[in-house]
């Protein structure tokens, strides 16, 4: 470890925000901040620690281990106050014998998995101080990304996008959304192009599905409606395409007199809806029924060999039981009902 990254450590376990402060360099940003700002931040932490009772913080070495983080394998801490348990947690960034920044976070895995914790502490980077991400090159260089890639979206507030116009942005962004896929920086100066950006990629892969949303649609139209067991059988044939179109709830699709799709909107962006009315027209179908039938035929889930694990007190519910909640099929075996 280099000797920079041990004081500063020692300052943390200290809780001495003042020789923390001292230690970090005026010249560079910490978690795309300036240091002032991030001293604050973690002066808070120390502060409601100190409520806590606690007069000092032990610290557990590990590496970041999400998938989600561009820090992914650097090394961190846990911090764990020795009276209260509750604890934060930092990574570093480090080069030769220097520390280059330091970030919340969410993903470490500890060396010894046996440390005990409490309640975990974290704090947030408003958008109240991106002022400050002006000292920030990497930054500056994604503001200069993202703001051309919304003018390009801008251009369809008062006409209709075409699918080979959505298609090539989506394309033409994917790295960069990718870039801001780091916890560090989910500040809301990008949010607007994130959420836009998972909706047009939903939409360019829904149109991969559209000759199977079709072949369904025609094979609604044909089900004998007062027949609940065809109902069934068609909702557990195309249970999987349904669950995969359930993000069309988050657009805005109008119709026509005639009760025909004749719109497609996401916020201010028209988008042209030739080519998603198949995808539609099967989601409008599916959901029409899903929630009914799943209701009426719930099984709770019960596997004793699945147990329940938890993290900061809150149940996390495994790949299996997630799987079965979301399943009419799978409630329909457990039940014991022919469809």
């Amino acid at each position: 470890m280099n000797s920079e990254k041990i004081n500063i450590v020692r300052s943390i376990e200290q809780m001495d925000s003042e020789l923390f402060e001292m230690l970090l360099n005026v010249g560079k940003t910490y978690q795309y901040v300036r240091k002032s700002v991030f001293v604050n931040k973690i002066n808070d932490v120390f502060n409601e620690l100190i409520e806590g009772g606690d007069t000092m913080l032990n610290s557990y070495p590990g590496i970041c281990k999400s998938n989600d983080c561009n820090n992914r394998f650097c090394s961190g801490y846990r911090f764990v106050g020795n009276v209260s348990n509750k604890y934060f947690e930092l990574i570093f960034n480090e080069s030769r014998n220097e520390v280059d920044d330091i970030f919340q976070c969410f993903g470490l895995e500890l060396d010894n998995p046996e440390v005990e914790k409490g309640e975990r502490i974290s704090y947030r980077i408003d958008a109240e101080y991106q002022d400050y991400f002006l000292l920030n090159s990497d930054f500056q260089e994604k503001k200069k990304v993202y703001i051309v890639a919304m003018e390009e979206l801008n251009q369809y507030n008062d006409t209709a996008m075409p699918f080979y116009v959505l298609a090539t942005w989506v394309n033409r962004y994917s790295e960069f959304f990718d870039s801001l896929s780091n916890v560090s920086i989910l500040l809301n100066t990008f949010d607007s192009f994130k959420s836009i950006y998972i909706r047009l990629r939903f939409l360019a892969n829904s149109y991969k599905r559209n000759l199977e949303a079709k072949l369904a649609y025609e094979q609604y139209l044909l089900l004998d409606l007062d027949n609940e067991k065809s109902i069934l059988r068609w909702l557990v044939d195309h249970e999987k395409l349904g669950a995969e179109f359930h993000q069309f709830d988050v657009f805005n699709i109008s119709k026509n007199g005639n009760d025909e799709i004749d719109g497609l909107k996401k916020g201010e962006i028209n988008i042209a809806v030739e080519n998603f009315r198949n995808c539609i027209n099967f989601h409008f179908a599916f959901q029409e029924h899903i929630h009914k039938m799943k209701n009426m035929y719930y099984v709770e889930y019960d596997n004793p060999n699945d147990l329940p694990y938890y993290i900061d007190d809150v149940r996390i519910l495994s790949d299996e039981e997630s799987e079965f909640n979301g399943s009419l099929r799978l409630q329909l075996i457990k039940g014991g009902v022919e469809f």
